[in-house]
């Protein structure tokens, strides 16, 4: 059990730093350069533009911690164009996400999550309003999977229209050489936590029964002193007879 809770860490951690460190960026001229070259999963573009106040959102609730906490997931998707003068299609293929979450203890009262989800939407409409869309290093492109979904029916909500070959791109602000963080130390660094943990459960077991056999001899000494002691006092005893 040891050696699979050292492991799982360990794939998991490998796993998104194979992602992240394989993954190459592609420098674009426009947006629509993308159906140009190989797909991708970062990307740098060079002119694009997105237009304010025309977008779709979607709301996602989950439950963590073992239901103890509720998560609100709000997905906002926002047609990306050339430039400011392009016209906004009736089902754009490219797309900028932006995601914003809140937990709260899932105990609450069913009016205080109402109000506690209220504020929390009307808190990421303002950063929407005032959200710059140019305030980025590079995008990336958001894979296959339950996140991208979400973004799907937040583009829905806006076009009316389901598409699979919708292309969604978040905006990344750090450098590109930093994306990796520090997986691979911590792929390591779980490898070392689990060895330790494995090491001592193989240790203390040899170390109880040293000590018990230390104690064991320690009271097997201590029955040899008492029995001498009454022996010889049994002798004194017949000695003054």
């Amino acid at each position: 059990m040891i050696a699979w809770f050292t492991m799982i860490p360990m794939l998991i951690l490998s796993q998104k730093y194979l992602v992240t460190a394989t993954g190459k960026l592609q420098h674009l001229n426009a947006i629509t350069d993308i159906e140009k070259v190989k797909r991708s999963r970062y990307y740098k573009i060079d002119r694009f533009y997105v237009p304010h106040n025309y977008g779709g959102r979607h709301t996602q609730f989950s439950k963590s911690d073992k239901g103890r906490t509720l998560n609100f997931n709000i997905y906002f998707a926002t047609p990306i164009l050339i430039k400011p003068t392009s016209k906004i299609p009736a089902a754009p293929k490219y797309w900028h996400g932006v995601t914003f979450s809140k937990s709260i203890s899932n105990r609450a009262s069913k009016a205080e999550k109402d109000r506690a989800y209220q504020d929390f939407l009307s808190d990421c409409l303002q950063q929407m309003s005032a959200y710059d869309f140019q305030d980025l290093v590079y995008f990336e492109s958001v894979p296959n999977s339950n996140k991208r979904q979400d973004y799907f029916k937040a583009i829905e909500a806006n076009t009316r229209q389901m598409n699979d070959n919708y292309i969604v791109l978040e905006p990344v602000r750090e450098n590109f050489e930093d994306r990796n963080g520090n997986k691979l130390q911590w792929v390591f660094g779980s490898f070392a936590i689990g060895l330790c943990v494995l090491l001592l459960a193989l240790i203390l077991p040899r170390y109880s029964e040293a000590l018990r056999i230390k104690e064991k001899n320690k009271a097997a000494i201590w029955v040899r002193v008492q029995n001498y002691i009454r022996s010889f006092q049994k002798n004194q005893k017949t000695t003054r007879k």
